[in-house]
């Protein structure tokens, strides 16, 4: 007897089942939990299961020779890693050269710009001297043509030292110069040249000074009477000229007396006035030194050709600096050019290092690999330049 829930109305509980019902249950629980199925998804009823054993696999065949092995796998396995090594490292040159060439053509563009930049400040100073000059008078433009040399500028210094020579012997009637010791024969030629060389400075530059003054006072009365203005010129050198006839004559009286004293003669003099004359001449040539050479148009004019001048040596310098910049850039370019060729030359000397390693070891192992086929010349010369 077997007990069941009662599943009817009522309260629930267990309940007995009958003989049929236990029997029932019993034949249902005993069913099969699986079934087998053939290859064709059939149910197979009989008690016995068919397992078809597979058949073993034979081995791959080894044929000699040999192709590859282990052994030359792992030597071009090594060459490749070396021929990548040799990229890396070529690759980080070309990086450095490229850092390198790329401030170097900004230094290159930075002097371009400088040399634009002279270039145009040259033209500019050009267009202004020109345009000075155009704007002057014919008379200012005769004489900037002429341009008094660097030697009429000395003429001045030439007689100071011309009127102390004259003058320090003159002087020495004065006496010595007060000292509080007693001075030597040295000390007071000394005392006498100075003394001398004073008053002349002040003779020869005064008058000079003088002269500047008077050249701007007939330049004033040019722009209102020209005629003023020839006459005074013409008056400037009207006394010099009388100044070196009274030279020439005190010289032919000098000359004189030096000849009668040479002759014996004893009781000569030499009057005042060729000293008076020697000294006009230099007072004369001073005033026509400061007068001739009191033109502001040739000290701009001057001032002109120094800004040229120092235009066309900034101009030149940049010029130079850009053209020594450009050959260090195509220099580096050269050598950023020539990496490629040494890359592909070493690649190619280890691509050729490797295949003679591997064939080391295809002759080491003759009975694996069998016997390689004789190279032909041109065979020969492509290994013979690939290992170059």
């Amino acid at each position: 007897m077997t007990a069941a829930t009662n599943s009817n109305g009522g309260g629930g509980g267990t309940v007995r089942l009958t003989p049929e019902q236990t029997e029932q249950r019993l034949e249902k629980d005993a069913g099969p939990l699986f079934s087998f199925v053939d290859a064709d998804g059939n149910t197979v009823e009989s008690s016995s299961l068919l397992v078809t054993v597979p058949e073993p696999v034979a081995p791959a065949s080894v044929t000699l020779p040999l192709r590859y092995t282990a052994r030359e796998l792992e030597i071009r396995a090594d060459g490749e890693a070396t021929a990548f090594s040799i990229q890396r490292d070529y690759q980080l040159k070309r990086g450095g050269l490229r850092a390198r060439l790329a401030h170097e053509r900004a230094l290159l563009l930075r002097w371009w710009r400088r040399r634009s930049e002279t270039k145009k400040q040259l033209e500019r100073e050009h267009d202004a001297r020109a345009a000075f000059l155009k704007s002057l008078a014919p008379r200012v433009r005769r004489v900037l043509k002429r341009r008094w040399g660097r030697l009429v500028r000395w003429v001045p210094w030439a007689m100071w030292g011309a009127d102390t020579m004259f003058l320090s012997r003159a002087y020495g009637l004065f006496g010595a110069v007060p000292l509080p010791f007693s001075p030597s024969v040295a000390v007071t030629n000394v005392t006498q040249i100075l003394r001398a060389g004073l008053v002349s400075f002040g003779l020869v530059f005064g008058v000079r000074l003088l002269g500047a003054k008077l050249r701007d006072l007939v330049e004033e009365l040019r722009e209102r009477h020209a005629t003023i203005g020839l006459i005074a010129d013409a008056s400037v050198g009207a006394l010099v000229f009388l100044g070196a006839i009274r030279l020439a004559e005190s010289t032919a009286q000098i000359q004189q007396t030096l000849l009668q004293i040479e002759a014996g003669g004893s009781n000569l003099q030499l009057p005042t006035s060729v000293l008076f004359s020697i000294v006009a001449f230099l007072a004369s040539v001073s005033l026509a030194c400061g007068y001739y050479l009191n033109e502001p148009e040739i000290d701009q004019a001057a001032d002109h050709d120094r800004r040229v001048e120092r235009a066309q040596a900034a101009y030149e310098q940049a010029a130079e600096a850009y053209e020594t910049q450009l050959g260090v850039v195509r220099a580096t370019r050269e050598q950023l050019r020539s990496l490629d060729e040494e890359e592909t030359y070493e690649l190619a000397e280890n691509a050729a290092h490797t295949d003679r390693r591997v064939r080391a070891v295809h002759h080491g192992n003759i009975v694996l690999y069998g016997p390689e086929p004789p190279l032909t010349f041109a065979g020969a010369t492509a290994v013979d330049g690939a290992s170059s």
